[in-house]
């Protein structure tokens, strides 16, 4: 069973997350993926660069053994999770579109290939997938660039406190703009270009905004108009709020109201009317705005932010507040997330032989190995 087949905290997992990795050093550039490896990208990069080429370097192994002749057992141990036909019918077409070379035909028993040598994956696959979480790691100018989906802000802001000591003397930063950052990159050349997820939204008739439950991931919109301003909580997702335009101004409703809001959001939206501004920062990404911004909110300048929800509150006068993160706390939490993946797969505790195609076996850490990453990881 792969490590992504776990349940942590509110991460209910069992779909397919693709994640890609790209690796520079010595001038070439080469990349890889999985397709459940999105789940544990910040579990393997917090370790340090070491492991994480240990980790890259079995995925790639793994990548190539499960594509193999025994490509068909691999999916039935990953569809036995599934409780229902319709799920698993749905995982399979999704995982035959995303890695080349196999298709829903080949699948059966009677088709699987047997020559590992004609089974190499397509790259390309990775590069047009939705990859919930993927790392540039260039060794040649020690730079580390990072997305994923699967933290919260808290966790989040653990994960990248770690990297400062895991990774030291690395320029670290967040891949704001998807993979079209990693796309950008010097020296890297995609197969071909990531598709523009953020359009999919653009071009919708949003007619109201849905009511928040209590795990959705949140957005804050401010809005400055006429000398007052107000504060909104709203859905972060379907729509994005940057991605509805200014229509999105008669959408917000009284009941979503807000001074403080309890949970901490994961993006926010600022709005000054009056100077047709807006800036926005987010703990996940924007994909290419910078494309379309101007087409979306004609007339509207825009300032991004990064993550530093600070600019947005700085403008809104005291009319919002939002909850403080409580680093020591979640870097006491964030070291039992690294737990939930490595502290079985550490070679001590392993219950039988290693899995081929579960890099974080072949990786084959000691206790010792993990322990120490562990600690430099959570330790300040």
């Amino acid at each position: 069973m792969r490590a992504g087949w776990t349940q942590f905290d509110s991460y209910d997992i069992g779909v397919p997350e693709p994640a890609i990795y790209v690796v520079v050093r010595d001038g070439a550039c080469f990349h890889t993926g999985d397709n459940l490896g999105g789940y544990e990208v910040d579990q393997v990069l917090a370790l340090g660069p070491d492991i994480t080429t240990r980790y890259v370097e079995a995925l790639v192994r793994a990548v190539a053994a499960d594509t193999g002749g025994d490509a068909y057992d691999a999916l039935m141990r990953y569809l036995e999770r599934f409780d229902n036909d319709a799920d698993r019918s749905a995982f399979i077409e999704e995982l035959a579109r995303l890695r080349a070379g196999i298709n829903p035909d080949q699948l059966r028993p009677d088709a699987a290939r047997t020559d590992p040598t004609q089974a190499a994956p397509d790259p390309v696959g990775f590069w047009d997938a939705y990859c919930s979480g993927g790392a540039l790691i260039d060794f040649d100018r020690r730079r580390l660039m990072v997305f994923t989906y699967q933290l919260d802000p808290g966790p989040r802001l653990a994960f990248l406190d770690a990297l400062t000591r895991t990774w030291p003397g690395w320029d670290v930063e967040w891949a704001f703009r998807w993979m079209f950052d990693l796309a950008a990159y010097p020296g890297v050349t995609p197969p071909v270009a990531p598709k523009n997820r953020s359009r999919d939204d653009l071009d919708e008739l949003v007619t109201d905004l849905a009511d928040l439950d209590d795990d959705d991931p949140r957005a804050v919109v401010t809005v400055a108009a006429g000398g007052t301003i107000r504060a909104y909580e709203v859905p972060a997702y379907e729509p994005v709020p940057w991605a509805v335009g200014p229509s999105l101004l008669g959408l917000l409703r009284e009941d979503q109201r807000t001074a403080g809001p309890e949970q901490r959001p994961i993006m926010g939206l600022h709005l000054d009317v009056d100077r047709t501004r807006a800036g926005l920062w987010t703990t996940r990404w924007w994909y290419d705005i910078d494309e379309w911004w101007t087409r979306i909110w004609p007339g509207w300048s825009l300032q991004l932010w990064g993550d530093r929800a600070d600019e947005q509150v700085a403008r809104t006068d005291g009319a919002l507040v939002l909850p403080r993160v409580d680093l020591a706390e979640e870097i006491e939490r964030y070291g039992r997330r690294l737990d939930h993946l490595w502290s079985t797969r550490v070679r001590e505790e392993r219950s039988g032989p290693a899995d081929p195609k579960s890099p974080a076996d072949v990786v084959d850490l000691s206790r010792a190995e993990y322990l120490e990453a562990r600690r430099q990881a959570t330790t300040r």
